[in-house]
């Protein structure tokens, strides 16, 4: 054999590959083993949990992400992963993943998380290109019994006025202090449930005037889900505010204070001799509430469910008065006063996960009564014992028992076991309760939970169209497999892997929509007998659509897309409080059976107007598909598939001696 002995350039040309191939795989290995030393040197983030570092509990919370990008635009991935018992026998271990475009240099991202997450301060980290950026870990001051007031300002000092101030919070609880903090134009968030943990928010004119298109609506619709706006001071704001604020802006002058007493309740000493404000008037269908219409104090008027109070003074010239926390105090009660909040307590222990329930979930199983399986028992007892005993020593064949008895016992095994697979669901159990509270021009409150099972172990994909909040649960039976939850800007998927044969999951989601409709109304109100008609202007059809006002409901049936029904000539039922869900749940089949019947236990948590001046129209909608409530894909067939979505209106009902006796729901547009 030939051997070949290589040159001496052979060998360099062998050495110098080698010494290459040796430096690449140390340059790969030491990026590859540290790459979390490569981005901590070039990225930088920081993180603001709620309103100026507080929350309150019971809500999804703002979080304000500051960060900074060195280099091009590049596409990031932010991931929160926590778990946390939920209350309510339900806890949650998700991943949520936030997908977003950065631009070069620094900039501010919006994100949220369910309070109840918080408790642990999870950690927030930012991945680029699959590699570990940088991290921030979240941390914040959560509140209880207190409520949390927003004072739009840089300056803290312009917060003091409402120091010593107490809010009735709603929802049943007591009156309780509030918390003023100031918070940045930036901190206001372009979601409106994320602040859904406010008792108020105040701005001055010029501080409203630099939110942003999408802050401005989010505030908006917070106020017509029920929140209250104290504008301090009367200058001008503009853009979207133009219509919104009662004042009409003036020239500076001195008017008398006394009327600041007007509200009542403030004690201490008597109000300023005199006081500056910079109003000339209210505009048409304001309320003043201290002052009179030559020299207006403070001026308010409903805006969806909620209140704009505005003052034509700034609130920093009453704060030498010793009586100006009860005259805020005071304001402040009389804004809540009868105002009947779209927004739930998300997770408090009685708040909307309540939805979830399996008990529904598992009807299509037929369990057979006590009285079949008594039946089963006795012919079994009977054919083992005395039959076969019987019947052995008839043919003299007792020592056949010893084969008899364990082919028996195999052969009615496999008939139960082949009697329950034929009543055992063929596919995914599934079910869906929400509830939609109309508010105005086609815009709603939506929230509900998604709920479903298989007889298999499965994976499954939940898409909601939009983005909306969402939280994935099981049942609290020790930590469930990992979920994910995921908003690229546009949706947001949640996806569950690996959920064991018969595992209930659940999806809880909120979010405000467009483009859902109102419902007409014609009211006459005469000798204590409400008259009209109701027309259905939202997509779905509506089911049993009641007009519920001054403790009489009227019930006109179901109405279809455009339909206009009259109300009938008497009440249907007459209701005090509170009852009167208890009775519409009864008149309602789709809240009084199947699935409906955990969203009937929910809403005697709703409210019910108070008083004439207010009338609220009922309806459900059964088996349509609803924004609120995601799809589930999933490789297997569905054998169950039920979903009741409650709907709600409030309107105003004027008076009648002033309006000619017609009333029209002042947020709709009649043709």
């Amino acid at each position: 054999m030939r051997c070949v002995v290589p040159t001496r350039r052979t060998c360099r040309l062998r050495r110098a590959l080698s010494a290459w191939v040796a430096a690449i795989g140390v340059l790969v290995g030491t990026c590859s083993s540290c790459p979390s030393a490569w981005a901590a040197s070039t990225w930088t983030m920081s993180a603001q949990v709620g309103f100026a570092g507080y929350y309150t509990p019971d809500g999804w919370v703002p979080i304000t992400v500051r960060i900074d990008n060195p280099g091009p635009a590049v596409s990031a991935e932010f991931d929160i992963a926590a778990y946390a018992s939920l209350g309510s026998g339900r806890e949650t271990n998700t991943v949520f993943r936030w997908l977003r475009r950065l631009q070069p240099g620094s900039q501010t991202l919006e994100l949220s998380l369910p309070a109840p997450l918080l408790a642990q301060s999870p950690v927030l980290q930012c991945l680029v290109q699959g590699r570990l950026a940088t991290t921030v870990t979240l941390s914040g001051n959560e509140i209880n019994n207190v409520s949390l007031a927003a004072v739009l300002s840089s300056s803290p000092q312009d917060a003091q006025f409402l120091t010593g101030v107490s809010s009735p919070p709603g929802w049943g609880a007591e009156t309780v202090p509030v918390l003023p903090v100031a918070v940045g134009s930036s901190a206001i968030p372009t979601d409106a449930n994320l602040m859904g943990g406010l008792a108020i928010v105040a701005a001055s004119p010029a501080e409203l005037a630099r939110l942003s298109t999408d802050q401005a609506h989010a505030l908006q619709t917070w106020v017509d889900l029920g929140g209250v706006l104290v504008v301090t001071g009367s200058g001008r704001a503009g853009g979207a505010w133009q219509s919104w604020l009662p004042m009409i802006p003036g020239a500076q002058r001195l008017v008398a204070a006394n009327g600041l007493s007007s509200l009542g309740g403030q004690g201490g000493s008597a109000p300023p001799s005199q006081i500056t404000i910079a109003a000339s008037g209210v505009r048409s269908g304001a309320q003043i509430w201290a002052g009179d219409a030559s020299a207006p104090l403070l001026a308010a008027w409903p805006q969806g469910r909620g209140w704009v109070v505005q003052s034509a003074f700034a609130p920093r010239d009453l704060l030498t008065w010793s009586g100006n926390a009860a005259f805020w105090t005071a304001v402040m009660r009389r804004a809540h006063a009868g105002i009947v909040s779209a927004s739930p307590p998300w997770f408090a222990s009685t708040g909307p996960m309540t939805l979830s329930t399996a008990s529904e979930t598992l009807a299509p199983l037929r369990v057979p009564s006590l009285q079949v399986w008594l039946w089963v028992t006795t012919a079994y007892v009977a054919v083992a014992g005395p039959v076969t005993f019987w019947l052995l020593r008839r043919l003299r064949r007792e020592p056949w028992a010893w084969l008899w008895l364990p082919v028996l016992a195999v052969g009615v095994t496999a008939a139960i076991y082949m009697a329950g697979a034929g009543s055992r669901p063929s596919g995914l159990l599934t079910e869906g309760v929400g509830v939609l509270e109309l508010i105005r021009d086609g815009e709603a409150e939506a929230y509900g939970v998604r709920s479903f099972m298989s007889p298999w172990t499965i994976s499954a994909t939940l898409s909601l169209p939009r983005t909306m909040l969402a939280i994935p649960m099981a049942e609290q039976t020790g930590a469930p497999e990992i979920a994910t939850v995921s908003d690229d800007g546009a949706k947001t998927q949640i996806d569950f892997a690996d959920v064991e044969r018969w595992g209930v999951r659940y999806a809880y989601s909120a979010g405000t929509l467009s483009g859902q409709g109102w419902i007409d109304t014609w009211l006459t109100a005469a000798q204590g007998t409400l008259y009209g008609a109701v027309r259905n202007r939202t997509p779905y059809t509506l089911h049993h659509v009641t007009v519920c006002w001054d403790g009489q409901a009227y019930t006109v049936g179901d109405l279809g897309p455009g339909m206009t029904a009259a109300l009938p000539t008497s009440p249907s039922f007459t209701y005090h409080g509170n009852d009167l869900w208890s009775q519409y749940g009864s008149l309602n089949r789709d809240l009084a059976r199947g699935v409906g019947r955990s969203l009937a236990a929910w809403s005697t948590s709703l409210g019910a107007p108070v008083g004439a001046d207010q009338a609220m129209i009922l309806a459900t909608v059964a088996g349509a598909r609803m924004a609120m409530l995601p799809d589930v894909s999933v490789r297997a067939p569905t054998a169950s598939n039920a979903t009741v979505v409650l709907v709600r209106e409030l309107i105003s009902v004027g008076n009648t001696a002033q309006t000619g006796g017609v009333v029209h729901d002042p947020h709709t547009k009649p043709e």
